[in-house]
């Protein structure tokens, strides 16, 4: 079982130069002061950029990101971008991922976010609406076509070691590479049942 463990760091980067785990950004905070200390502080090694509308938004993180980079004294291009896919918009772009940014590191479907955004209720696995099964598919097509891993967001009240197995049989079955949590305490609670 892979499960991609994205919760932020806090504190400085290792002294010994390794990387931290990773951080979340909006997109909306790109081009803000904060990320761009946040990144030079932390020197996360993967970041999760949530808030895309549009597959062209990857590659504003990556122009922003290359910025920061360059800036901070970082090689440009070191930083992997995985992009968040929850708004609705994204899975009718046609833009092709593997376009936009080399620095491309993977996709991660969230479907929960997806569903409140359609104003669905939530469902797990093969019980989704039509509509969410198609934009899980896509997902992982669009995963494919950029030849980088697509993974699947665990649902935020997700704490159950057992459920977690059930999940990730069900996403390996879809055709995602493993499991992603961005949140501590999901974390904590599933650390060392993987």
């Amino acid at each position: 079982m892979l499960l991609l463990d994205l919760t932020q760091h806090e504190g400085p980067a290792p002294p010994d130069g390794s990387a931290s785990p990773g951080l979340r950004l909006d997109l909306s905070q790109i081009d803000t002061e904060v990320p761009d200390g946040l990144v030079q502080l932390l020197a996360p090694s993967v970041i999760l950029v949530s808030g895309l509308e549009a597959a062209a938004d990857m590659q504003r993180a990556d122009v922003a990101l290359s910025v920061i980079e360059a800036e901070s004294g970082r090689a440009v291009g070191s930083t992997i971008l995985i992009a968040h896919c929850a708004h609705p918009s994204l899975f009718l772009d046609p833009t092709r991922f593997s376009a936009l940014s080399r620095r491309l590191g993977g996709l991660v479907y969230d479907e929960p976010a997806l569903a409140r955004a359609l104003g669905l209720p939530e469902a797990d696995g093969r019980g989704a609406p039509a509509v969410l099964q198609a934009a899980r598919a896509r997902c992982v097509l669009l995963a494919a076509d950029a030849r980088v891993p697509a993974y699947l967001a665990l649902p935020e009240t997700l704490d159950d070691p057992s459920a977690l197995g059930r999940l990730d049989a069900v996403a390996k079955a879809d055709g995602f590479a493993g499991l992603l949590s961005a949140q501590d305490a999901q974390m904590a609670a599933l650390r060392g049942h993987a």
